[in-house]
């Protein structure tokens, strides 16, 4: 069943949503779900804080996300700005 519905895939990788379609598998079978047997969870097995992502940052949980350019920018005399989650050069040769 899972093969063919892509049963499981969604953001909860089948934590939940397998529970119906085993109910539906079981019925089908004629038997009840334990002898249908489960289907393996992906890890996190369990859920993870978003501290424990975050580590030793405190307050801003923003993440600096920078361009394989970054450097070369700086480099060459770029004054950088935020454009959403990413630092990208506004201008050259002002500092």
């Amino acid at each position: 069943l899972k093969r063919y519905t892509t049963l499981g895939m969604a953001t909860d990788q089948g934590k939940s949503s397998n529970i119906p379609g085993l109910a539906i598998m079981a019925e089908a079978l004629g038997k009840p779900i334990p002898e249908v047997g489960t289907t393996r969870f992906r890890p996190p097995f369990a859920p993870v804080s978003i501290g424990s992502l975050a580590a030793e940052r405190f307050g801003d949980l923003k993440p600096e996300r920078l361009t394989p350019m970054h450097d070369w920018h700086l480099a060459n005399g770029a004054t950088m700005y935020s454009a959403g989650l990413w630092y990208r050069p506004m201008i050259y040769g002002l500092s």
